[in-house]
């Protein structure tokens, strides 16, 4: 009820005697100004108003089970909180936390200051309401609080002190209690200044201070210096409230002129240092004395020993190393069979089988733009195919190693592996010159295979330890195709040099954008790139969130693409994209003898057809639903509605949205949010029939965005459904016939 607060604690006996029982509470209670409200509002628990003095407040002990108070008031005072100016700071701002102070309390010798909200409450029946009735709650935050902390932290405090000054050189609380911040504790309400503390660790520090800066407010934020004398450190820090994560301290201002010193002794800390150096001094110089001792009686023990290992060793050395001898030419085998991905079932292959073809190796000297080492200046596109056909028929080939056609060779031969000042020398050990070997040949046949693969797939079998089997498993997975627009156009006009150096380079850049940002680079079609997110590496839910990000940077990085190559003479280049969520079966695929890591399921052929639907709505980037409502999608990124529609060989409706751009990047601008917002208001009205609206508001979006061809596609489909009204069974959903 108005007025009342129950005092924290339970308290043990009242009096010696037995007067009152351990069930016991302090309670003060303040009565309403309108005092004949007290028995309609508790005519059982409330003191009668008589007791306490208008205006005042009376302290009681209360029974806590039966709530009643025991005989007359304990104490009376004549603090009335509805005159304090936090009461009345907290009902002009109801709602929010204010702060008000600092201030002598009432209630006790210390000063501190007051945070307070005023909060609406419920009217009984009983009451007449004549506008809202507040609550207000205070709370006191006492400076000795502080002082007692800065105590805590300074142990005894003889040779260290942290003390807290306001703006205006008021000194709060201090390390060795209120006696440092009060000029009497008793007889006074003001708090000490800091030229009027007696404590030499506390003047010298703020009057440097204030030597160098000339006033409080031209003190840095923090800092370390020494006083004058040079026989104190001391370091200061100024309150922040952007260093608090709380929204009641945030509006604490009274806090900011606050200054946190902290004061060492600086003749007694180095004193404590150069006893810590002796005492360690000396216990080095015991441990180096004792540990050189022992060292002289192991030395001959030590001696006497490895000349009798010596002699057991060179008897030993000459069995062990025909023990070698033998696995290590069964691994030098192993390791380079390894190398070039051959399966071999028997290790007596006859040794002077003969090769199908002929086989080099990369070669890590020169190599040209295009990442091969060739005899003429650039490979040819039949010489590539060829050469990525080859290893169908070298049994003995890898991955990593490509045939000779019987014409020319692709890359340098073996004998250019060894030249150079980076030349492996042959081992006296014929054993340990083939380990080297193989090496080297494992080493290339891998580098070469992650070239053809991508490198996470690559990882996931190598470290596996297993060979590779035929085996899917389900899961969720965000697909990506991409497409360059009008590609049979530029192969037909650039030459073919200059066509597959645009194009290598195209594939490069895309290559590594997507797998920046985690992604996995499927297949290349031609043209079109396939890759996908979450597979087989899981990147938990924001798998969706990282493939959006990287169309996003592959757009821009198409853009800074195209101006080099214009520069150079080069066709514009622009890519389409399709991304989808969904759930594919991804795996090894193919037979037993040949296979690969890939995906199966619809969401691969709807991801390729939103890919070819960027041309009809003249987009960029279309996704479909679930990748729009991803996790950290809708934050991240504005998706427009574009349309919806159902695409061939599929039933089902798929709604259609265009990833516009980043908010991150955007945010300043609301532009983008009016483009999202009212076409998909727009769609909104055709959607129910109300075709009359939407052409009108087309019209004032066409006027904005006059080149935007969804908005010309659906106007042109609404004024077609006002010259022929649609049927009861008209649905909005678009079917395409087309890929």
């Amino acid at each position: 009820f108005v007025g009342s607060r129950r005092m924290p604690g339970r308290h043990g006996p009242m009096s010696d005697n037995g007067e009152f029982p351990n069930e016991t509470y302090w309670l003060d209670f303040r009565p309403p100004n309108n005092r004949a409200d007290i028995q309609l509002a508790c005519p059982d628990l409330c003191p009668s108003p008589g007791e306490i003095p208008p205006g005042g407040r009376g302290t009681w002990k209360v029974n806590r089970v039966t709530g009643l108070p025991y005989g007359s008031p304990v104490a009376t005072s004549q603090y009335d909180a509805s005159l304090s100016d936090w009461y009345r700071q907290a009902l002009r701002r109801p709602g929010n936390v204010v702060w008000a102070g600092p201030y002598r309390f009432a209630s006790m010798e210390t000063w501190g200051v007051t945070a307070a909200i005023a909060v609406e409450a419920p009217v009984s029946s009983a009451e007449v309401k004549t506008g809202k009735t507040y609550r207000v709650l205070g709370a006191d935050l006492a400076f000795k609080l502080f002082s007692d902390h800065l105590s805590t932290m300074t142990g005894d405090g003889q040779w260290e002190r942290m003390f807290i000054v306001q703006g205006n050189g008021v000194l709060v609380a201090s390390s060795v209690g209120t006696k440092g911040v009060k000029l009497s504790f008793k007889t006074t309400e003001n708090q000490r200044l800091w030229y009027e503390s007696k404590d030499v660790m506390v003047m010298q520090p703020i009057r440097a201070l204030l030597d160098d800066y000339g006033s409080w407010d031209k003190v840095p934020r923090q800092g370390t210096q020494l006083d004058d004398s040079h026989e104190y450190m001391f370091a200061w820090v100024r309150w922040s409230s952007d260093s608090i994560d709380s929204p009641v301290l945030e509006s604490a201002k009274i806090f900011e002129s606050w200054i946190i010193f902290s004061v060492q002794d600086l003749a007694h800390t180095m004193k404590n240092v150069t006893e810590r150096e002796a005492q360690l001094k000396a216990w080095a110089d015991n441990t180096i004395g004792d540990l050189q001792q022992q060292l002289t009686q192991s030395a001959f023990a030590t001696l006497t020993v490895c000349a009798g290992f010596t002699f057991l060793g060179a008897i030993g050395m000459a069995f062990v190393a025909h023990r070698i001898a033998q696995p290590l030419r069964l691994i030098s085998r192993d390791m380079r069979s390894l190398a070039k991905l051959e399966f071999i079932e028997s290790r007596d292959r006859p040794s002077d089988a003969p090769d199908r073809c002929m086989v080099c190796t990369p070669y890590s000297g020169a190599e040209d733009p295009d990442g091969f080492s060739t005899d003429d200046s650039s490979p040819s596109k039949d010489s590539a195919s060829s050469a990525g056909s080859s290893s169908d028929a070298c049994s003995r080939g890898g991955l990593g190693q490509l045939a000779f056609d019987g014409r020319k060779a692709l890359w340098r031969g073996v004998r250019g592996c060894w030249r150079g000042d980076d030349a492996i020398q042959p081992s006296q050990i014929r054993e340990v010159a083939e380990m080297r070997e193989a090496f080297n040949y494992m080493s290339n046949g891998l580098r070469s295979f992650s070239r053809y693969m991508d490198p996470n797939v690559v990882k996931m079998l190598v470290d596996s330890n297993q060979q590779a089997r035929l085996g899917m498993a389900k899961g969720e997975l965000t697909i990506f195709f991409s497409d360059i627009a009008n590609f049979t156009t530029i192969a037909e006009e650039m030459e073919p040099e200059d066509f597959m150096n645009l194009l290598h380079e195209y594939l490069g850049e895309m290559s590594d954008c997507i797998m920046e940002y985690q992604g996995v680079v499927g297949e290349f079609i031609g043209d079109a790139i396939m890759a996908w997110w979450n597979a087989p590496v899981e990147l938990g839910p924001v798998h969706t969130c990282l493939a959006l990000r990287s169309a996003m940077a592959q757009q821009q990085l198409l853009r800074k693409l195209r101006v080099h190559w214009r520069r150079r003479g080069r066709p514009e280049v622009r890519v389409r994209m399709g991304l989808v969520c969904g759930d594919v079966l991804a795996g090894n695929i193919g037979s037993h003898s040949r296979m690969k890591f890939g995906l199966v399921g619809d969401s691969v052929n709807l991801a390729s057809r939103l890919e070819g639907l960027c041309k009809f709505y003249g987009v960029s980037v279309l996704i479909e639903e679930r990748a729009r409502n991803a996790p950290q999608v809708d934050e991240t990124f504005f998706c427009r509605l574009v349309d919806i529609v159902t695409v061939k060989g599929r039933s089902s409706p798929t709604e259609l949205f265009e990833l516009v751009g980043l908010k991150e990047c955007l945010a300043h601008s609301n532009e983008y949010s009016r483009f999202v917002e009212e076409f998909g208001a727009i769609h909104a009205l055709y959607r129910r029939r109300a075709f009359t609206q939407a052409v009108e508001a087309l019209e004032s979006y066409q006027q904005g965005w006059p080149d935007d061809v969804p908005a010309r596609l659906l106007r042109s489909r609404c004024e077609a459904l006002l010259a022929n009204p649609p049927g009861d069974d008209w649905s909005y959903v678009v079917n395409m016939l087309d890929k």
